[in-house]
């Protein structure tokens, strides 16, 4: 099956799926959102990208140097919500390596990991 990648806007709360904007690459939609006046209505939001098959699959912030890392890393959707398992159970995660997924991002996208 084939991937589908769109833009999550966590700047909302709950996050929101940016549903008009989809591509099949994954280099199209980071030179995208790393130039995003070209992201209607979402220019100054945070932003990140989830890929899709079937249903959400796995999750990247592109922006990730924006945040103090110089490398972006998908996360499984799963590690995503047992991240917010964790913060629910107010359980301390290393901060090191996951400095985009933070506790408010995190909580934005619960809905979204919850149904996908």
């Amino acid at each position: 099956m084939s991937s589908v990648y769109r833009y999550i806007c966590l700047s909302h709360d709950p996050s929101i799926i940016i549903e008009n904007i989809e591509y099949s690459d994954f280099d199209t939609t980071t030179g995208a959102i790393l130039n995003k006046t070209k992201i209607h209505n979402h220019a100054t939001c945070d932003l990140i990208v989830g890929r899709w098959s079937g249903g959400l699959v796995e999750l990247v912030c592109p922006s990730c140097n924006y945040h103090g890392s110089s490398y972006q890393k998908w996360v499984s959707k799963d590690w995503v919500l047992l991240l917010k398992r964790s913060i629910d159970k107010q359980v301390e995660v290393p901060r090191g390596l996951y400095r985009c997924w933070t506790a408010e991002r995190v909580e934005r996208m619960a809905t979204l990991l919850e149904e996908s």
